[in-house]
């Protein structure tokens, strides 16, 4: 895994409490030599990879492009990249030279002290929501999935499926939105209610995920804004049109889920200037490390903790005097403080059919739009 992630011989001695030597000799037996890390890519076929890259993600920079490579299983030397960049597209290289993001100093202790969650609303005009939660510590994408609704229990339920993999963290940080509330509840019960478990904001005080929002619009939703817009102008969309409202729901989730999963896989593993070039998934790894022996709840979680998240909250509830057997959320309360904006139309199979031809067609997303 430390070989994969791209740890340096130094960086698994360090952490593993061997010598270099030791290392170098099992990577050795193992037939891992660090050089052999990088692909073996021919120019064309690298520039080829890049190109497809490129159409997915038009505005990722060379620091993306080279991490959208990596997660794909290409470990590519970043002048490389830079020289396809280059050739590929030299007025959009030049351009992002010239642009600088200020940004303010943020510190917490350790991987898993506090989760960022939010939703991303920039595409809600046709039904789109993304939601997204961000470790504070390492920057780490924690989930990334667009719904077509801005509800609790689908919030609820990513989280639930993302503390299956990274742990309960320590503490979690949202705005006031109700589709956050059953999040609250989890964190409140099991991790307790007078040591800010659950801390509520404005969105905009929510600093690394409202940061990850900018660079989420630029590399997955830019693209798909601009089209849906253009669609309205030319008078092919009415967003009040439920058939209409189908059809670009069918035709560009796809579309968005595709590029979350590539956005996400590429950003845990590109490297920040800011941090000696180390990626958001070696952040997150070499704190829990490092923090392996201190009191720290968050970190003591990942590496003891032997009940499920079911388990934990049925216990919690127990000790405070609630039979979880007789508790009931009603959803519909819940739900009707939120929206879902999913459209649905009752087809036929032949119609069923007839869209999902549409969709494997080597066609444009406005032209499989137009089709449907």
């Amino acid at each position: 895994m430390l070989y994969d992630d791209g740890w340096t011989v130094s960086e698994m001695a360090k952490h593993l409490g061997c010598s270099k030597k030791t290392v170098y000799q099992k990577l050795y037996s193992l037939n891992m030599p660090i050089r052999a890390r990088y692909a073996q890519i021919p120019d064309d076929d690298l520039k080829l990879e890049i190109v497809k890259i490129h159409e997915e993600h038009p505005n990722a920079g060379q620091t993306m492009v080279q991490a959208y490579l990596k997660a794909a299983g290409f470990h590519v030397q970043r002048y490389k990249v830079r020289q396809a960049l280059n050739e590929i597209d030299p007025i959009g290289t030049a351009s992002r030279w010239s642009q600088s993001i200020k940004r303010r100093t943020y510190k917490v202790a350790t991987p898993n002290s506090l989760w960022h969650m939010d939703a991303h609303l920039k595409l809600s005009r046709w039904n789109f929501v993304i939601h997204g939660c961000i470790d504070g510590y390492s920057r780490l994408i924690i989930y990334l999935k667009c719904k077509t609704s801005i509800q609790a229990e689908p919030v609820v339920t990513l989280f639930a499926e993302a503390v299956g993999s990274y742990g309960l963290p320590s503490r979690v940080r949202s705005d006031h939105g109700y589709e956050n509330i059953l999040v609250a509840f989890l964190m409140n019960t099991i991790r307790g209610l007078n040591r800010r478990s659950h801390l509520t904001g404005k969105s905009v005080h929510n600093q690394r995920i409202e940061r990850l929002w900018v660079d989420v619009f630029k590399e997955v939703c830019d693209s798909v804004y601009s089209e849906s817009y253009a669609l309205e102008n030319d008078n092919l969309m009415n967003v009040n049109n439920l058939v209409h409202r189908f059809c670009v729901q069918y035709v560009y989730k796809k579309v968005i889920d595709r590029r979350l999963i590539s956005f996400q896989s590429a950003w845990n593993v590109h490297n920040l200037r800011t941090e000696n070039n180390r990626s958001p998934r070696q952040l997150w790894l070499e704190g829990m490390l490092q923090n392996y022996n201190t009191t720290s709840t968050a970190v003591q979680d990942v590496f003891e903790t032997n009940m499920n998240l079911h388990e934990r909250l049925s216990e919690s509830l127990r000790i405070i005097g609630v039979d979880v057997s007789t508790l009931i959320i009603n959803r519909d309360n819940i739900d009707s403080l939120s929206s879902n904006f999913t459209a649905s139309l009752d087809l036929s199979e032949v119609q069923k059919m007839h869209l999902e031809n549409i969709i494997t067609l080597d066609k444009s997303d406005r032209e499989k739009y137009t089709l449907c």
